[in-house]
């Protein structure tokens, strides 16, 4: 094989994330990162599975995608290291979160086991020193001194969410790069602030684009999977892929928000966007910028935000 040959190479997207992506293309190797759920299998209930079946399996996959068979698997979009890092302090305050509530249901559940209903608030610690179970007992020294470090654990929790909450609220006022620009932008809007807007920027907009609303709907796990097969037609709901938090968000933003409404990822660092609606577009209505031009978009069931870049001179939009 002479020394200039191109080298192509695929493995499975799982916990070793991206970097191995990144040393490939470093040294010039043609690499795709691959959905493992995307990869057809023999579906009989036994089926032989070694490293080497699986490696042979993928060698002709890739051969097939490498030939043009495009539908043969889904390649995972790789964000770059820059957009990866973007994305770790919204996903931190996720974890710190959940963290919090399992410390919080863990406590009260000590509580419950004794017969005890205290408040988690700053009162805490003077209702339990005084606190009885609920057959009239004084609270075990055992339990009391675990509550006491649970209550300890809960508080270094608070802590540190209130410090990642105004590191990433300083970084929307301050920040200079498109994730902060973005953020901003979205923050004028009515009903979103600086949580929704810090997790669609660094998820959605500051880090991606998007063609058409499918592929948004697509990332938010919102496209429809319909199952018809013969006589049978049945609804499967939406695909809920991607990051659920993102669902979520969406899915409690305000009434005051027009539901319904297509995104697409032309915001730069010049767009502005204020919460008013045009008129002009359909009846579900989008939020666009006062002087953008106004285009139709593509219902996806998401509600969230429209932008468009204002007509330069060479190409004007009546």
């Amino acid at each position: 094989m002479p020394l200039g040959a191109p080298v192509r190479s695929c493995y499975e997207a799982g916990r070793d994330g991206f970097w191995l992506h990144w040393w490939l293309l470093a040294h010039e190797v043609e690499n795709v990162v691959v959905d493992s759920s995307s990869i057809e299998v023999n579906r009989r209930a036994r089926r032989a599975k070694t490293d080497r079946l699986d490696v042979s399996k993928l060698l002709a996959l890739r051969l097939r995608w490498h030939g043009g068979e495009r539908k043969v698997w889904s390649v995972v979009h790789v964000p770059s290291p820059e957009a990866e890092a973007h994305r770790q302090a919204t996903r931190e305050i996720a974890t710190v979160r959940e963290d919090r509530k399992c410390v919080r249901n863990r406590i009260q559940a000590l509580l419950a086991t004794q017969g005890i209903r205290l408040e988690l608030d700053a009162t805490f610690l003077a209702h339990l020193a005084t606190a009885q179970t609920g057959d009239g007992r004084v609270l075990p020294t055992a339990f009391h001194r675990r509550l006491e470090r649970e209550w300890a654990h809960l508080e270094a929790i608070d802590a540190r969410m209130t410090a990642l909450a105004a590191a990433r609220d300083a970084a929307i006022e301050t920040g200079t790069d498109r994730v902060a620009a973005i953020a901003r932008q979205l923050c004028t809007m009515r009903g979103v602030a600086e949580t929704s807007a810090a997790v669609f920027s660094a998820e959605l907009f500051g880090t991606r684009t998007f063609q058409n609303g499918r592929q948004l709907g697509a990332v938010m796990g919102l496209v429809p999977v319909p199952y018809r097969s013969d006589q049978r037609v049945r609804d499967q709901g939406i695909s809920r892929a991607g990051r659920a938090e993102l669902r979520r968000i969406a899915d409690t933003m305000p009434s005051g928000m027009p539901k319904h409404a297509a995104m697409t990822s032309a915001m730069s660092d010049s767009s502005t966007v204020i919460g008013r609606p045009c008129s002009s577009l359909p009846s579900t209505g989008s939020w666009v910028r006062s002087d953008s031009p106004r285009l139709p978009v593509t219902t996806v069931g998401v509600s969230v935000l429209v932008t468009v870049e204002p007509p330069s001179t060479e190409n004007e939009l009546s």
